[in-house]
């Protein structure tokens, strides 16, 4: 069952930003520009503000809209888009983040998305992120959602260092409470 983004948004605001960002920024020479694609509540782009980052953060969820409007901070760009619509600035950022993000892109549109994505990070820029490998509970056949290998995710690395690769695998819960059969891989890359 796929997630009803609003309440994801409102179940998760104001929670600590996510360990894998706190991990991949020390890897991050120059805090500049940032990318927090799927930003939902805004936490991590918040804790990247706070960093002195100038952020652009892109979600099409009306509740993330309503978030950013709140946040005064003329660092912030706020992007209402769907992925496949953000205009991606080619080596223009040195922090891309796409937390659980990239997985829900829809699938006609999943590679061309993550090729842009990675090819907006600046060189010696980091990307943090994570895909849903095939053993994912969601990946029931019917689902808009993408599943990947290890050895696809790999592959699509290829000109960059990958500095951590974490497969994770078994059962955990979702935002917003539900019992679920996790199979993520969690990334942390560098742009050679």
């Amino acid at each position: 069952m796929e997630p009803e983004w609003s309440d994801f948004c409102k179940i998760t605001s104001g929670r600590q930003p996510r360990e894998i960002l706190l991990k991949a920024l020390g890897s991050v020479r120059h805090k500049g520009k940032a990318l927090d694609i799927g930003a939902g509540a805004l936490n991590e782009t918040r804790y990247l503000l706070s960093q002195g980052f100038e952020v652009t953060a892109v979600d099409s969820e009306p509740v993330s809209a309503e978030v950013a409007a709140r946040i005064q901070d003329e660092k912030l760009h706020f992007e209402a888009v769907s992925y496949e619509d953000f205009k991606f600035r080619k080596d223009s950022y040195d922090l891309a983040a796409a937390l659980y993000a990239l997985p829900f892109t829809p699938p006609e549109h999943f590679k061309a998305v993550v090729q842009k994505l990675l090819g907006s990070i600046k060189t010696g820029g980091v990307f943090v992120g994570q895909f849903f490998g095939p053993d994912d509970e969601w990946n029931d056949g019917s689902s808009r959602i993408n599943f990947v290998s290890g050895s696809d995710v790999k592959d699509m690395f290829k000109s960059f260092e990958i500095l951590s690769f974490e497969e994770e695998k078994g059962p955990g819960t979702t935002a917003t409470g539900g019992a679920k059969y996790w199979h993520i891989f969690h990334v942390i890359a560098k742009k050679r």
